[in-house]
């Protein structure tokens, strides 16, 4: 009866591990670079409550990460937001979006904070869901930094992929194996 409940806790446990354990999890990250303008109109960053956006394009990828195959370049589609007295859309979905590849990669941000906002300039920080083709949704980092009279801005995202489930389902059969383990070489002695 022991080892029929050993097999069914391996299996099932094996089971849990192999579909999340497997994910193909976005990795990497992205920078981009463009024009922007703090809002209300004619604000200097220091004085913005939201971010209007203009052209964006992709300036710099990680290298061998999800983004490998991004071109330099690549035009990016940016969504305007508020985020004072409150990020408003709320979630900003997508925050950007752009095609490269065949694939579509997008960010959808759920959570901000400004990090600082004086005189000339703007940064700002948030998380939230990386989305790329045939990828499992991510969590992933946003920083945002605006400044100068001209109102052209930059922004890097990343991802933070940890596939928790499976590795502690991993975690978990490997500690069940070894308590079997000295068990036996307990029940030998």
């Amino acid at each position: 009866m022991k080892k029929q409940l050993m097999a069914i806790a391996i299996a099932a446990t094996a089971a849990f591990a192999s579909g999340s354990a497997n994910a193909a999890f976005i990795e990497g990250g992205l920078s981009f670079a463009g024009q922007g303008s703090p809002t209300p109109a004619a604000t200097p960053w220091g004085a913005a409550t939201g971010v209007t956006f203009g052209n964006s394009i992709v300036t710099s990828v990680t290298p061998g990460g999800s983004y490998a195959a991004v071109a330099f370049a690549t035009p990016v589609n940016f969504t305007s937001f508020t985020f004072s007295p409150a990020l408003s859309p709320s979630p900003v979905d997508p925050l950007w979006s752009f095609s490269s590849g065949g694939s579509t990669f997008s960010f959808t941000l759920t959570s901000l904070q400004v990090i600082a906002q004086t005189g000339d300039f703007l940064n700002l920080s948030g998380e939230g869901t990386l989305k790329a083709t045939g990828l499992e949704d991510t969590k992933g980092y946003w920083q945002f930094t605006g400044q100068g009279p001209i109102g052209n801005f930059s922004v890097s995202s990343s991802s933070g992929a940890v596939p928790l489930p499976g590795t502690l389902a991993l975690l978990g059969l490997g500690l069940f194996g070894a308590a079997g383990v000295t068990r036996r070489v307990v029940k030998a002695a």
